[in-house]
Order: structure tokens, then C-alpha cells, then sequence
């Protein structure tokens, strides 16, 4: 009692009133594979399949694409058909459905269980389950097909367990190529838990929005929930993962909002997190994206030199040692058709952290205070605070050109200053003195400057060193380090001592100049 659909077609030469229906409806679907317990019954009407009853088992069927049915292979199930409308009772393994109208692939499922109903132009799907290795899902609804009026829908889709960075092949083409890319190459890892789609209105009007993109319920619904959790999603090229991420997805109409409070960036961990696709049919979708981040210095520092945030910093963040709490309030806009065209603006708060850079020679400074401010290529700090060597310490930054110049101003007191100094000093030099410096740093360059009029500060027991503290004698320090890191170091203490130095990497001096009571060359 089985039969190779193969064959079935010749049996069409003995009906020549069906011949030619009957073959064309064959010649379309160009059957394959095997059917049994046929039970086949036909009455002359209008077309072949008005006079049809119908009903079989199939055994990997394969079927090429009929009027809105997509190709199928691998079909196991029981068919029952009666007079144009029938049913299927799915219990298939491997099955694979085509569609390139809908889909980019054809899609693989392990195994397919359900109910698939059929009314003239209605299908409807009963408990339609779908177990993958990247998935589970529990499908039911109706489509009505009609060239005039559309498509309609109205269907629910639960997937308790879905492995997001396997979802190629499955997102529809309707998502746009900009928007498909960004999630190609955006999801690297994590499990959606408890999704629930919901779609329902004429497929004309998807995603049922009005004029303004709001959702419109009198054309349609469409609406997605869902919870990903321990993902790891790479928001655009040379920007750090974000890493054991969980979110809570929503889709209303045609806007995605994605929000979380856990996860880190570099060991940065996530305090809160906001981001919304406004249209994600456009054709140049746009994610907005707000984060917040408990980021000590040092985390922060990592993160910092593993994206675009590092160029705009010029060379400081390189070689920076830091420690202490913090804290990144970071705006994101990422273009889906060119991620690499992202927009960022944020802030960085020091929390009375530490830090030094030996490379620009840049001391250690602690309790530091202020806000770190950047707009791509951009950074610029006002009004921090800090201590350096136990003096309070004022300083900015910001970005000139293809420079970035940090400002520095402090009080050198001797009787707290010197006390980081294992040496007599303390009994030598008195008082308090005012002084300004500035790091001027390049690509190839880190230039330094020092001044103070030492107004407020006496010197003793240093021979042509001495001075009274009421007397004012300019103290002034330049040093120009290039990409080799060679050092040029001017110095001058009033028309006492004027000198030029030249230093390789190794600290030793390769020629230089000292005049004393003259002037140096």
C-alpha cells in the first residue's frame, strides 16, 4: 500500500477528462518521495481540486513551490483534502521550508508537530511545534491569502528557548538589509527566554504604524517580548564587547526597545541600559543607545583603549595606571546600515580615584574629582581636582586640533609636600609657592612646561640657590619628547642657572648645556 509520488502522475492519462488539471498542478509541484493508505475519490467540478477527496500518509515528501505555498522537502504527515479544503497532521524530521520572497534561506528544522488547516484561502496553524537545536517554538494562527485586498494575519508565536546568534537564516527579509547586517554581526552569543510574538492585521500595512510611526491598532498589531540572557553583543567595529548581558526586549510596531541593568563592558559593570530602534524597516535604521557603567579607573582605562575613545584621548590613556571608583554615562547613536559611523558623547566621573602616565611623565595624582567629557574625537575635563604629592591640585583638558593640552595648577607647601621625600630637604626649602604646568600631547609628540615664581618660598643652604620667600625668582621647566621617545629638557632658575639637555631613552644624556650666572645656548 505505498506508492513513489514519482508515479502518480501517470495515472492522469487514464482520466482524460482531469488530464490536463491534474498534470498541471503536478508538472508545478513536481512531487517526490512516498505516500500509502491512499484513499482517493474524485468528482467532475469546475477544477481538479473542487472534485478532490482525498486522504494519505507521506513520507518525506518533497513539493516545489504551488501558487503561495513555499517549497517544501522532507514532508511526514497525514494529509486529508476535501473538495479544495483539507488538513495536515505534521509529525516531520529535517524538514526544510523554502520561501525567498520571505526568507534569505531555506530553513532547516529538526522536527516539525502540529495541525495545518485549510479553507479556501485561509490556513490556519494548530499548535504548530517547532523543535531546533537553536530553537523552540509553539505556533497558532490564521493566513488569508488574497491578491486584492493582501495578505492577512493574525498569529501568535511563543519560543520558550531560542540561541540568538544562530538566527540568521530565520529573520525575515522585511527587517531591511541594514537592519539584517547589524544583526549578522551584532549577536555573538546568548538565549532569548519566553518570547511571544504577536502579529495581526493585512500585511500591507506591516508593522501597523501611522504617519508619525506610531503603532495604529485599526491596521494591525505586531508585538514582540522576549528576555536574552548571558549575551554577548558587539555594538559596532573596535568597541569592547558588552558581555553576560541580559535584556528585555519589546517590539511595538516598528520600534524595538531594549533595556538592562546587568552585564560589563571590559569588567565596566552595567548599572542601567536603554536603547530603541525608531523604525526598523527604514532604510537607514538607527540605534539610540544610553549606558551606564560603576567603572573604576582602571577597568575604565582598558575600556577606554579598546575603542574609538582612544584616539580622541591622544596618547594619554596608552600607558595610564590608574585605580579608585568611577563612574561612564555614555549616549550611543549607531547607524545599522554603517556601524562604524556611530556617533558617542558621555562623560567619565572620577570618584576621588588615582592616576599617573610615566610615558608623558605625568606624576601620580590621587583623589581625583571631576568629569571627563567626550564627543567623538573630543574630550575635555574643567574644573577637576586632585592632590599631587599632598597639595591640592586644579586641572582641565581639552582637545586643540590634533593635540590635546591638559592644564595643571597647584600650591607646593613644604611642610606637606616634602614629606614624600626621605631626604633634609624639608630643613633647606620653607614656605608655600604657587605654580602652573602644561602637557601639550600629539600623535608623535608630549611636550611639558613648568613655571612658578617660587613667590612665598625660601631656599637655604643650596649656595646660588638661596632666596628669601619674599623675594619672587621664575623657575621654568620645557621638555619635548618625540615619537622615540628622546627627551630635549630646558631648564632655568631665574639668570641663575640656565640649561639644555638632551636624553635617549635609557635616561642617559647625550649632550646638553649648564651655565651658571650666564645664559645657556
Amino acid at each position: 500500500d505505498k506508492a513513489n509520488l514519482g508515479t502518480i502522475t501517470n495515472f492522469s492519462s487514464y482520466y482524460p477528462e482531469i488530464n490536463k488539471s491534474f498534470k498541471n498542478i503536478f508538472d508545478d509541484l513536481s512531487p517526490s518521495g512516498i505516500i500509502k493508505n491512499v484513499d482517493l475519490n474524485w468528482q467532475k467540478a469546475p477544477s481538479f481540486i473542487e472534485g478532490l477527496v482525498l486522504s494519505m500518509n507521506t513520507e518525506k515528501v518533497n513539493l516545489n513551490t504551488f501558487d503561495n505555498i513555499p517549497k517544501i522537502q522532507n514532508l511526514s504527515a497525514e494529509v486529508n483534502i476535501e473538495r479544495g479544503n483539507g488538513s495536515l497532521v505534521i509529525d516531520s524530521n529535517e524538514l526544510i521550508i523554502e520561501q525567498s520572497s520571505f526568507f534569505r534561506e531555506p530553513l532547516k528544522l529538526n522536527q516539525v508537530n502540529g495541525t495545518i488547516n485549510w479553507l479556501d484561502s485561509d490556513i490556519e496553524f494548530i499548535n504548530l511545534e517547532i523543535i531546533n537545536d537553536d530553537f523552540v517554538s509553539n505556533l497558532n494562527g490564521i493566513y488569508s491569502s488574497s491578491d486584492l485586498n493582501g495578505d492577512r494575519i493574525d498569529l501568535t508565536v511563543k519560543l520558550p528557548r531560542v540561541d540568538i546568534s544562530r538566527l540568521s537564516s530565520y529573520y525575515p527579509k522585511s527587517i531591511g538589509e541594514a537592519g539584517l547586517r547589524w544583526l549578522d554581526t551584532s549577536l555573538l552569543k546568548g538565549t532569548a527566554q519566553n518570547t511571544q510574538i504577536a502579529i495581526s492585521g493585512n500585511m500591507r500595512d506591516f508593522p501597523f504604524v501611522d504617519s508619525t510611526n506610531t503603532p495604529d491598532p485599526s491596521k494591525g498589531t505586531f508585538e514582540v517580548y522576549s528576555s536574552i540572557m548571558d549575551s554577548s553583543i558587539e555594538y559596532g567595529t573596535d568597541w569592547p564587547i558588552v558581555e553576560d548581558f541580559d535584556l528585555a526586549v519589546e517590539v511595538m510596531g516598528s520600534t524595538i526597545t531594549l533595556k538592562s541593568n546587568s552585564g560589563n563592558i571590559i569588567n565596566n559593570n552595567i548599572v542601567a541600559f536603554e536603547a530603541n530602534i525608531d523604525d526598523f524597516t527604514s532604510d537607514k535604521p538607527v540605534l539610540n543607545a544610553g549606558l551606564k557603567t560603576n567603572s573604576p579607573l582602571d577597568k575604565m582605562i582598558l575600556a577606554i583603549n579598546k575603542s574609538p575613545i582612544r584616539k580622541a584621548m591622544r596618547g594619554i590613556s596608552d600607558s595610564m595606571e590608574g585605580s579608585g571608583q568611577g563612574a561612564l554615562d555614555v549616549s550611543l547613536d549607531i547607524p545599522l546600515s554603517d556601524p562604524d559611523a556611530m556617533i558617542f558623547r558621555g562623560e567619565y566621573i572620577f570618584k576621588e580615584a588615582s592616576m599617573k602616565n610615566s610615558d608623558i611623565d605625568l606624576p601620580l595624582m590621587t583623589n581625583i574629582n571631576g568629569s571627563l567629557l567626550f564627543k567623538n574625537n573630543n574630550v575635555s575635563l574643567e574644573k577637576g581636582n586632585a592632590k599631587l604629592f599632598n597639595q591640592p591640585l586644579n586641572f582641565s583638558l581639552r582637545n586643540d586640533a590634533e593635540k590635546t593640552i591638559i592644564y595643571l595648577n597647584g600650591l607646593f607647601d613644604s611642610d606637606l609636600t616634602l614629606q614624600e621625600f626621605d631626604s633634609d630637604w624639608g630643613e633647606k626649602i620653607k614656605g608655600k609657592t604657587n605654580w602652573k604646568a602644561e602637557y601639550i600631547l600629539a600623535e608623535d609628540s608630549a611636550d611639558f612646561s613648568f613655571e612658578s615664581d617660587l613667590l612665598g618660598l625660601s631656599v637655604k643652604s643650596f649656595e646660588f640657590f638661596n632666596k628669601d620667600k619674599d623675594d619672587p625668582l621664575p623657575l621654568r621647566i620645557l621638555s619635548k619628547k618625540d615619537d622615540s621617545s628622546n627627551n630635549t629638557i630646558d631648564f632655568s632658575y631665574g639668570e641663575i642657572i640656565n640649561a639644555k639637555l638632551k636624553i635617549n631613552q635609557k635616561s642617559n644624556i647625550k649632550k646638553g648645556y649648564i651655565g651658571i650666572n650666564n645664559h645657556g645656548s
